[in-house]
């Protein structure tokens, strides 16, 4: 609630207590009687312009991104090269526009070749990275959901928006360009994905700070185990909660719960490969055709964990 120094006595009379959101709000210095009576009416703030500007856009864009609730962010790292943490992604951006889940889907890895290759929508308009890279400040989610390519396939299935690179030089993420990216996410979707490189850099640690999961995705090899230690040992430092996602069967015979023991994870689910999605990447489709099969299947019981499905769905 905004609040003009010529409202704010009468707001006062009512006795209300102070509470978040109150802005008192004039155009010259207060005087000691509008300080008074803010007090009194249980403002949080009074506030002079053209100084205290920032801090009203930034209640202003506040109240037109509330939707009462915030988004789950869920971050997703390959333990070692070629693990399948892009596919998963897509795969989980994909259950979740056909679930009817707002998803917003961010590629954090520069050197990864784009995730809107990896959903078959290279081709629809929107801002990529390099259009994001120098932003500061608070991001409105309204804004950033306007500006980004939004992926669906079916009028049925829920927009699926999607941050990508495109196919220019790499450019590095600055933390904070990637924090606000997430955070006006989370505000203006039911489910936030990122995809993070293996090492993670300064920008994927802001991601790994604030995820509510992150999934670490592991095949069943023993090498594969081997690498994906020294990749957990780093991330569990800043993972609220990290999880494995084995995909196999493995040719010596491990099984998702050999990994997850061997890892001292938690599974999140154990996947078998299909051959049929490296076919649909590569074709253009993505996994989109992919309407049942161990991918969807995994990502349906993903989602299911995070509570944005039943657990009968998964």
């Amino acid at each position: 609630m905004i609040v003009g120094p010529d409202a704010v006595a009468a707001v006062a009379v009512g006795g209300l207590p102070r509470r978040p959101g109150v802005l008192v709000v004039t155009a010259r210095a207060p005087d000691a009687t509008v300080w008074q009576s803010g007090v009194e009416a249980g403002a949080e703030a009074v506030l002079e312009l053209p100084v205290g500007g920032s801090q009203i856009t930034e209640r202003l864009a506040d109240s037109l991104d509330d939707r009462g609730r915030t988004g789950v962010t869920v971050a997703v790292v390959g333990g070692c090269g070629g693990a399948g943490a892009s596919t998963l992604v897509a795969g989980l951006g994909v259950a979740a526009s056909r679930a009817g889940v707002e998803a917003l889907v961010v590629d954090g890895d520069p050197l990864g070749g784009g995730l809107d290759l990896a959903l078959g929508s290279e081709s629809v308009g929107g801002d990529r990275w390099p259009a994001l890279v120098g932003i500061s400040g608070r991001v409105s989610a309204q804004s950033l959901r306007m500006a980004l390519p939004m992926v669906s396939p079916s009028s049925r299935m829920a927009a699926l928006s999607l941050l990508s690179w495109d196919r220019g030089d790499p450019q590095a993420v600055p933390p904070d360009a990637i924090r606000e990216v997430v955070a006006a996410g989370e505000r203006g979707h039911d489910l936030v994905i990122v995809d993070l490189p293996r090492w993670v850099d300064p920008a994927g640690e802001q991601v790994l700070i604030k995820a509510d999961v992150t999934l670490l995705v592991v095949p069943a090899e023993v090498r594969a185990v081997a690498a994906a230690g020294r990749v957990a040992a780093r991330v569990r430092a800043m993972a609220a909660a990290l999880e494995v996602v084995v995909r196999g069967p493995g040719p010596a015979g491990l099984t998702g719960a050999h990994v997850a023991e061997a890892l001292q994870l938690p599974l999140a689910v154990e996947m078998r490969s299909d051959r049929r999605v490296a076919s649909a990447l590569d074709l253009g489709y993505g996994p989109w055709r992919l309407r049942r099969g161990p991918l969807a299947q995994a990502c349906d019981v993903v989602l299911a964990r995070q509570g944005l499905v039943r657990e009968e769905v998964a």
